[in-house]
């Protein structure tokens, strides 16, 4: 079965194009390939059908007879859109062969590709659809339009693709949803699967592009905002704040199951209320380059709001979870209870232990002495009853016989008695 190029040749002779330049654009325009062989196709009907003529011939198809043929529709369409007459009156000549007229109107579009008027393809399409060739008018379409909702499979989701960045980012910001690749499809674009996403993807193509043609429901249009309700989506939004406007930011981690706080630094006056009072000081945590202050517990949480309101002296704001806490001063505020019932410190918290060393002695490490006034009495108290200074592990060994006496000396002198140690 051969293919008859005589439409293409004397279109490209009428608009005195070079033959060889024509085809390849053509065969881009078409934008299609054989199902059977993937040689590319540019004759309408082939196209249409999806397979070339010698795969038709070898593999036993037919060429079906176009239908709902309505060329009274098709010629007023083509004499709307005011197509150059020398063409319009080739397709005039051919009108007893509905392949004919379409093969010209291809040939009529590449020349307009070339001629850098491929806007002006759209205005023609209706006619082709009109002889009956839907699939080719909508590949010619398609390729045409910046901005397309295109069928996903059999499913009725969408796949948006634009080439406007204002929309590409509004879309992120509205609907968060991926700009990505999706197999089928060229370039990257959105995955729609709601009305709400479609609805708020063709708002953003009128708003930002009313000029822009439109690939949608199945042809190409332009978009009139006028005409359209606002998305309550968009009529909704709330900016999200800017927290690196903030000098104080307090953020829950779910993968740390706390608080990380960020502040100035220097910030002296929070660093060292944080430390003394609640014991928190920077640490290193997954998933963090640097150091970060965790906050794990309401008390050190009401703490560190309080140190906020200090710095701030009723003069801003904080960053918490998302929202923007206007900071009082800090006399309006409760005093923390890690301020005001501080947790009774453990032995182990200073460094404070008993211990056997051996079958007959028993070794008591005290805390510093600068930080403890009952230290040094307590002491001298176990230097009377014989301790002797341990080096090796910075301890006062004493006599396992005297374990009674030491139980009541730290009593006596310390704020723990012998409950408040580990057993020994």
């Amino acid at each position: 079965m051969s293919v008859d190029n005589s439409a293409h040749i004397k279109t490209a002779n009428l608009k005195g194009l070079a033959l060889k330049d024509f085809f390849k654009g053509a065969y881009a325009l078409a934008n299609c390939e054989c199902c059977v062989c993937n040689t590319p196709l540019r004759d309408a009907e082939s196209v249409e059908l999806g397979i070339g003529p010698v795969c038709r011939k070898k593999y036993g198809y037919t060429n079906a007879p176009a239908s709902n043929v309505d060329l009274m529709a098709a010629l007023t369409i083509l004499t709307t859109a005011q197509i150059d007459m020398d063409v319009f009156k080739y397709v005039l000549a051919n009108k007893d062969s509905v392949r004919m007229m379409n093969n010209i109107l291809v040939a009529y579009s590449t020349y307009l590709m070339g001629q850098k008027r491929g806007a002006e393809i759209v205005k023609i399409t209706p006619a082709i659809r009109a002889f009956g060739y839907t699939l080719l008018a909508d590949k010619l379409e398609i390729d045409r339009t910046k901005h397309k909702f295109l069928t996903i499979g059999l499913t009725s989701d969408l796949f948006f693709r634009t080439d406007n960045r204002t929309i590409i980012n509004e879309m992120n910001k509205y609907l968060d949803l991926d700009h990505k690749q999706v197999k089928g499809f060229k370039g990257k674009g959105f995955v729609l699967t709601t009305d709400e996403h479609k609805e708020v993807a063709e708002w953003l193509c009128a708003k930002h592009a009313p000029r822009d043609l439109v690939y949608i429901n199945g042809g190409a249009a332009i978009l009139n905002i006028d005409t359209m309700t606002e998305p309550a989506v968009i009529a909704n939004y709330v900016e999200p704040l800017n927290k690196h406007n903030y000098a104080y930011r307090l953020e829950f981690d779910a993968s740390l199951s706390a608080t990380v706080f960020t502040y100035p630094f220097p910030c002296p006056k929070v660093f060292n209320g944080l430390r003394v009072h609640g014991k928190v000081v920077p640490e290193i945590v997954n998933g963090y380059r640097y150091k970060q202050t965790i906050l794990r517990t309401p008390d050190e949480m009401a703490l560190a709001m309080w140190l906020i309101a200090g710095e701030l002296n009723g003069n801003g704001s904080a960053y918490v979870n998302g929202t923007d806490v206007p900071m009082p001063l800090q006399s309006a505020l409760p005093l923390p209870n890690l301020m005001s019932a501080p947790k009774k410190k453990t032995p182990q918290d200073i460094k404070f232990r008993v211990w056997y060393s051996s079958a007959r002695s028993i070794n008591v490490a005290t805390p510093v002495p600068w930080d403890h006034d009952w230290v040094r009495p307590l002491q001298g108290d176990l230097k009377k009853l014989g301790a002797k200074f341990d080096k090796a592990t910075l301890s006062w060994r004493l006599p396992k016989a005297t374990e009674n006496e030491i139980w009541a000396l730290i009593a006596q002198h310390s704020p723990y008695t012998k409950c408040d140690f580990p057993a020994l």
